[in-house]
C-alpha cells in the first residue's frame, strides 16, 4: 500500500493499494482494484485492459438507453463501452468562461455487466456524484436520476430507460 500526493493540489493525501499495475508500458504504476482505469495516465485497467478498447472521446451516434440529461435538455447518449466525458461535449451549452473549469476528459462513463459506473479522470476541479465530491475516490455506480456536477458550473442527471 502506498500514499500518494495527488499532482492536482488536493489537500489530502490518495491511499492506493497496490492490487492493480496499469498496463501502458509508459506508466506501469500501482493502482486500486476499485479503479477501472489509471489513476495517473488514464489507461484501462483489470479486465478491461484484456479487451483492446480504448475509451470513447466522441459522442455515440446511435440510440441506447442510458443518457445524461443536460440543462438544457439536451441529452448525450451513453455507449456500451467506456466514454469520456469532458470540455468537447459541454463548450455548446455553457458560458467561454465556465467552459475553462472543465478539463479535456474529466470524466468517464462505464459499463461493467449492464451497470453504468461514473469515474473522475484527476480533472481539475472535480466531480461530484449527488453532492459527494468523488476525485481519486475510484468509480462509483449509476442509478436512475443520479445528479453529476461537473466543477461545480453544470449539473446534469443520469437517466436509464
Amino acid at each position: 500500500m502506498a500514499t500518494v500526493r495527488p499532482s492536482y493540489g488536493a489537500t489530502t493525501d490518495v491511499t492506493m493499494t497496490s492490487d492493480v499495475k496499469c498496463p501502458r508500458w509508459n506508466c506501469g504504476r500501482a493502482n486500486s482494484a476499485v479503479n477501472a482505469f489509471c489513476y495517473y495516465c488514464g489507461a484501462i485497467l483489470g479486465e478491461w485492459a484484456n479487451t483492446g478498447l480504448e475509451p470513447r472521446t466522441s459522442l455515440p451516434v446511435h440510440s441506447v438507453s442510458a443518457r445524461l440529461k443536460l440543462p438544457d435538455n439536451r441529452q448525450i447518449s451513453l455507449a456500451s463501452q467506456a466514454q469520456w466525458i469532458g470540455r468537447d461535449n459541454l463548450n455548446e451549452i455553457l458560458p467561454v468562461n465556465d467552459v475553462t473549469y472543465i478539463s479535456r476528459r474529466h470524466f468517464i462513463i462505464g459499463v461493467e455487466n449492464g451497470q453504468y459506473y461514473v469515474e473522475d479522470h484527476d480533472s481539475t476541479n472535480g466531480t461530484r456524484l449527488n453532492g459527494t465530491e468523488i476525485k481519486g475516490k475510484g468509480k462509483f455506480k449509476l442509478s436512475n436520476g443520479d445528479l453529476i456536477e461537473v466543477a461545480d458550473v453544470v449539473t446534469m442527471s443520469y437517466e436509464m430507460s
